[in-house]
């Protein structure tokens, strides 16, 4: 039996509460299905895998403070070339930007495309040829399965936790250093399978990326013909 008006208030709550969830969990009829990731098996990589580094290179962002620096990678898509590295090494006060190759060549670089919601940022290099690892057609990589990270001093083996909201976004196992930040996430038959875009400093054991997929469609942003004609035919480096 109610006694007071305490009791008749907490009970509209609980109904109110109630009565909100079950609306929130109804499905709606104009809401996208989350995308089906459908990736074949990812080779599982051996610890000591080494392999070439030479699509490899440091990015130094120039300010009048301390500069950042990050990984970046050479990668080649519809035949350009350019350095695919993460939005989070570079600052509004930067002045400019450089590319050092594992040779110790460095080249002055540009800004030429930013992707703000995948955090991916290509740099045009001038005054040099190079040759990238492909963007290739490679699906997202499933959870569950090894990745390899390089950074310019070792490799990294870490496992895909999960996809985020957002399936082009994922997150990493493994002890990464700040220092692979922008580094490239590949398979053990060196196809490229995402960026890293971000390690959490406090836990290192996890690290934000963004898969292939994600990659592709900025590539695609990258090489669209308006933005050749934009920034000019000395921003990439095109395959003979």
């Amino acid at each position: 039996m109610i006694k007071d008006k305490k009791d008749i208030i907490a009970i509209a709550c609980v109904v109110f509460v109630c009565g909100v969830a079950v609306f929130l969990l109804q499905p709606k009829d104009n809401a996208e299905a989350p995308p089906v990731i459908e990736a074949p098996e990812a080779p599982v990589p051996e610890e000591e895998m080494q392999g070439p580094f030479d699509y490899l290179v440091k990015v130094t962002a120039h300010n009048p403070g301390d500069s950042h620096v990050g990984v970046g990678s050479l990668v080649t898509y519809d035949g350009y070339t350019f350095v695919l590295t993460s939005k989070m090494i570079f600052t509004p006060s930067d002045t400019h930007y450089t590319v050092t190759t594992t040779e110790g060549e460095q080249y002055p670089a540009m800004m030429l495309e930013k992707d703000d919601r995948r955090g991916l940022v290509a740099l045009a290099v001038a005054n040099g040829e190079f040759e990238g690892i492909e963007v290739n057609e490679y699906p997202n990589i499933p959870p569950d399965v090894k990745v390899i990270v390089r950074n310019l001093e070792k490799v990294f083996i870490v496992n895909v936790i999960r996809y985020l909201t957002d399936p082009d976004w994922l997150m990493l196992d493994g002890d990464l250093p700040g220092t692979c930040t922008g580094a490239p996430i590949v398979t053990s038959d060196s196809s490229l399978a995402g960026v890293v875009i971000g390690v959490n400093t406090e836990h290192a054991e996890e690290a934000f990326a963004v898969g292939n997929h994600a990659i592709r469609t900025f590539a695609e942003a990258v090489v669209n013909p308006e933005f050749e004609a934009i920034i000019g035919p000395p921003v990439f480096s095109k395959e003979n």
